[in-house]
């Protein structure tokens, strides 16, 4: 892969990531008032403008209770885009989620 491909994958991926801590936020899903801010900063910010202080509460309040998850069936990688319906869902990834939902209708 060419490096202006590469970059623009990291800056695809960090900007779904950004948009799941978001929604992180707006769900109350980060319970942690502490978390919450940093949470903010990393969005508004990234991960560099962080203090190590604020980087331990970050990893410890977000990172660590919202890894990136993977289907429950599969074990595929969810990407960040379908992260936040991923933890508050059935745990499938959405081709699983298809071939679920397929086998419920024709029951």
């Amino acid at each position: 892969m060419s490096r202006i491909v590469e970059e623009a994958e990291r800056k695809r991926e960090w900007e779904e990531y950004c948009a799941f801590l978001q929604q992180l936020l707006d769900g109350d899903d980060i319970q942690d008032a502490d978390a919450e801010g940093v949470t903010r900063q990393v969005i508004g910010e990234g991960l560099g403008s962080l203090t190590p202080a604020q980087r331990y509460v970050f990893k410890h309040g977000v990172e660590e209770k919202f890894p990136q998850p993977v289907c429950e069936q599969c074990g595929e990688t969810i990407p960040w885009s379908e992260a936040y319906g991923h933890i508050h869902g059935q745990g499938l990834c959405s081709s699983c989620q298809h071939s679920y939902d397929r086998f419920m209708e024709e029951r």
